[in-house]
């Protein structure tokens, strides 16, 4: 009779432990996936960007992005990678390009999957790089954290929104062609 009663006080205490750290780990989770990563606001003017080293990885040439931005009320700067899924939901929206200036700022250090994954897919909006002593780089911005993140700036550079992920996407486009 000892022995069946530490049996189930055993039993018993397993039981207990499990559902205890059962309910713990579904409390905390929820805290815990709704924790969201600080991002810093994107500054265009601190970033590389605004060198004379920048080009548009599709063609080649020499873009000055000041004087690019300058020719429309908004536009959307989207830092993103040819690995990154979420990255990829953004080109299934057709933008456009007339209202709002679009630039594309692509995080990868693997230029050839870079190069094969713009042309599998037809991208066509101009891919801002760096132009290194040998070839082209990805820019480098400390306050973007995740791809993809979108940076709407006016026609002088200013941040007036940024978002990251996918969630948001749609709510982003509304305000870019509604006015912010």
């Amino acid at each position: 009779m000892k022995r069946l009663y530490r049996h189930t006080a055993f039993f018993f205490a397993i039981i207990v432990s499990v559902l205890l750290g059962y309910l713990l780990g579904f409390y905390s989770h929820g805290r815990i996936a709704n924790r969201l990563v600080q991002h810093n606001h994107f500054e265009l003017s601190k970033s590389i960007l605004l060198s004379d080293s920048v080009c548009d990885f599709l063609t080649g040439n020499n873009v000055k992005v000041q004087d690019t931005l300058a020719l429309k009320e908004h536009n959307l700067l989207v830092f993103w990678s040819p690995t990154c899924s979420y990255s990829k939901e953004f080109f299934l929206h057709k933008l456009n390009e007339n209202v709002v200036g679009i630039y594309c700022i692509p995080i990868t250090d693997d230029i050839d999957y870079l190069k094969y994954y713009i042309e599998k897919q037809n991208i066509r909006y101009p891919q801002l790089m760096l132009r290194g002593s040998y070839e082209v780089e990805s820019v480098s911005a400390s306050s973007i954290v995740a791809t993809p993140t979108f940076v709407v700036v006016d026609n002088k550079g200013k941040t007036l929104a940024q978002y990251v992920g996918t969630k948001e996407i749609d709510k982003m486009i509304t305000l870019l062609y509604q006015g912010i």
